[in-house]
């Protein structure tokens, strides 16, 4: 599980950058599967679980990008921390865009023991860091964002199942 700082609407290019660097990453192997969580339904987990066990194509190749999970605030939250264990059966990366560092912090104090299971976060936002705010990164990447994040995704990406797991 990654966490991105950016917003894919207001920075559409630096959005495909990523996209095709990503997939020039894995060479073919993966697709980048978009995903927007269901407001009638907090959980994150059941829906991609959902997508996995429909389609063998998705469930084989996919890596996910979550975008507007902050929609869902703060109901997703407890769910989130609660369905973690759920992430594991889904044996994909996942990648979940957020718009601000105050929603990342929100993650890590409601959902703490989802939030350790992430494997980075990276700041693609044109704009500076708020003046006083801290983010709370496990790892955090400041030289080549794009190459350092293509590479985080392929590792998630061929892990086995056991490597996986212990990445989160």
């Amino acid at each position: 599980i990654a966490f991105v700082l950016g917003d894919p609407l207001r920075e559409p290019e630096t959005y495909r950058r990523l996209v095709e660097r990503v997939n020039q990453a894995l060479s073919g192997k993966a697709l980048v599967y978009d995903v927007v969580p269901s407001a009638d339904n907090p959980s994150l987990a059941r829906q991609l679980l959902d997508l996995t066990e429909r389609n063998e194509i998705i469930a084989q190749e996919a890596v996910f990008f979550v975008y507007g999970l902050e929609e869902t605030f703060p109901r997703s939250l407890d769910v989130l921390n609660l369905q973690r264990e759920a992430f594991k059966r889904i044996n994909r990366p996942v990648v979940i865009w957020l718009t601000s560092e105050e929603s990342l912090r929100q993650i890590a104090l409601l959902a703490p023991d989802f939030w350790d299971w992430r494997s980075g976060v990276f700041d693609l936002r044109q704009e500076a860091p708020a003046a006083g705010v801290t983010v709370l990164p496990k790892q955090r990447f400041s030289v080549n964002l794009f190459r350092d994040y293509a590479k985080s995704v392929v590792h998630l990406f061929q892990a086995s199942e056991e490597e996986y797991v212990h990445t989160l």
